[in-house]
């Protein structure tokens, strides 16, 4: 499946949408593909234990269908992808991996990806998802795939700005973080969750993690019904 899903965003890339170019101007594709551990579309999205880190190291769990669509915004600069070696652990997979632990919810059930498609040319953060209506309309047609591939029981937003684009791809009502809603897409019932990024939890309490994880495995109960 996840060849499926590269192959897919190849044959859009190559499409030239944006003035003869994959992107619009500040984007742009990926360099090269991570061997290992690593968002999708930088690497494939899926599981690895601490001792599978290395970018070296196949997945040896299967795409999970069915599963749970972890969603973040994007995968970040042209710059920041340069910088990955093998010594990829960053915060982002640590927290994750203690959320998870703490939720009681096996690691191999999650497919990680991004809303937003493509590297930002430049190092500096985007204070809002791109507004390019033609950027969104592609990445939400990517995105579109991407269920309609896995079709996860629960889609765990991770912070707010993937919340909008997801909004325009499954129909559910926009809550408080934490707080998990059953959605609709097609002839699917995903239950949807927008809880903070875990970069975030580098500043969080020991109590405020542990109820990060409680939000994730009440979500993945309800989703489970």
């Amino acid at each position: 499946m996840i060849d499926v899903l590269f192959s897919r965003l190849k044959s859009m890339e190559d499409s030239n949408k944006f003035s003869g170019k994959p992107y619009p101007a500040g984007m742009e594709p990926f360099p090269r593909r991570l061997n290992g551990q690593g968002f999708f579309p930088g690497g494939d999205g899926l599981w690895r234990h601490d001792d599978h880190v290395s970018i070296r190291s196949p997945s040896p769990y299967e795409f999970p269908i069915n599963g749970i669509m972890f969603l973040g915004n994007d995968f970040g600069s042209k710059v920041g992808f340069q910088k990955l070696k093998l010594h990829e652990n960053p915060p982002t997979w640590r927290h994750l991996r203690v959320r998870l632990a703490n939720a009681n919810i096996p690691g191999q059930l999650g497919f990680y990806t991004n809303a937003y498609i493509g590297l930002r040319s430049d190092r500096c953060a985007l204070a809002d998802p791109i507004s390019l209506t033609e950027y969104d309309a592609f990445c939400k047609e990517f995105l579109e795939f991407q269920i309609q591939i896995q079709a996860p029981k629960l889609i765990v937003v991770l912070g707010d700005r993937p919340a909008g684009l997801l909004h325009q791809v499954v129909q559910f009502s926009f809550v408080s973080n934490g707080e998990a809603v059953k959605g609709q897409f097609q002839n699917l019932r995903p239950t949807v969750v927008t809880v903070s990024h875990p970069y975030s939890d580098l500043n969080k309490s020991d109590a405020a993690k542990v109820n990060e994880g409680k939000i994730l495995g009440c979500a993945w109960e309800l989703a489970s019904k």
